[in-house]
């Protein structure tokens, strides 16, 4: 039996095709700066600004929007839908 073999992820992400265009510069990148605030949903803005949440979408969800106004907008939607099925459900 022989070893395996490490795994090059450098070459890995090189055949990768990840959309990032050339200009990006992460070279002072820190990795996972603000994880831990995205994992508990905490503000994101301290500038008296509207408060800011970041939420993870799965993947097919994701796929449906094309941005966070689409989703707020859906979300707004079915907010709308669940008030009046509760009003209706209260009026019977």
């Amino acid at each position: 039996m022989t070893p395996m073999e490490p795994i090059n992820t450098n070459k890995a992400m090189e055949k990768e095709d990840d959309g990032m265009r050339a200009q990006y510069d992460f070279s002072n990148a820190v990795r996972g700066n603000h994880a831990a605030d995205y994992a508990k949903g905490i503000e994101v803005r301290e500038d008296g600004a509207p408060r800011v949440f970041m939420v993870a979408l799965d993947p097919d969800v994701a796929g449906v929007f094309s941005n966070s106004q689409s989703v707020n907008e859906a979300l707004r939607l079915l907010i709308q839908v669940a008030k009046r099925a509760l009003d209706f459900q209260n009026a019977s």
